[in-house]
């Protein structure tokens, strides 16, 4: 009901319906449900004087109830080709039909009750929706586990890294014990080659 408010009220809309009656595009402010046609506000106002209109509901937009939605939804329900209310859904064209084009144009096809065929549609939507939704919950599952894997793969080269800063600090600490050490041979040797010449 609220969509046929804003679609047909031209509010916000650079392209709004023609009126019902005079065909220009104006601000549809009222609804016939007797000529079933969306009237301009000066259009309305001649509806309701003359003769021939007299008797009709005509109701602004903005006072739309449920019942007039119904009302027009009923009515715009029609089959453009043959003018019958549409009833029938064809399986094989993927459309909604009346008894003349179930008749005449797609008799060799699978033909079902409107209700029916929604009720077969919404079955197809809501299985996809559920196949969406288990595809969507392997693919959040998929990436946990990627997650996880890269977590670990990060804390094995954090620890890989640690511990060689760890074995380089050893080897480093080593190789300077070592170097003091030699270092120090090497004095106490100068010192007894400085001793053995002072003797002779």
């Amino acid at each position: 009901m609220v969509d046929i408010v804003k679609a047909y009220s031209g509010q916000g809309q650079e392209d709004s319906p023609n009126c019902g009656s005079c065909g220009e595009k104006k601000s549809l402010k009222f609804y016939c449900s007797d000529c079933n046609c969306f009237l301009c506000e000066e259009c309305a106002g001649a509806h309701k004087k003359l003769k021939i209109f007299r008797g009709h509901h005509v109701k602004e937009i903005g006072k739309f109830e449920s019942s007039d939605a119904q009302d027009y939804a009923r009515r715009t329900n029609v089959c453009k080709q043959h003018k019958d209310e549409v009833r029938f859904y064809c399986e094989q064209c993927v459309i909604c039909i009346c008894r003349d084009c179930a008749i005449l144009e797609h008799r060799d096809h699978n033909i079902v009750s409107l209700d029916k065929g929604l009720e077969k549609k919404k079955s197809e939507i809501e299985n996809k929706m559920q196949a969406v939704q288990n595809n969507s919950s392997s693919l959040r599952n998929q990436k946990d586990s990627l997650e996880k894997r890269r977590m670990r793969m990060n804390n094995s080269f954090i620890q890989a890294t640690e511990e060689v800063h760890r074995a380089a600090k050893r080897n480093l600490e080593l190789i300077r014990q070592h170097e003091a050490s030699v270092t120090e041979q090497l004095l106490k040797q100068k010192e007894t080659s400085k001793l053995n010449f002072q003797t002779l």
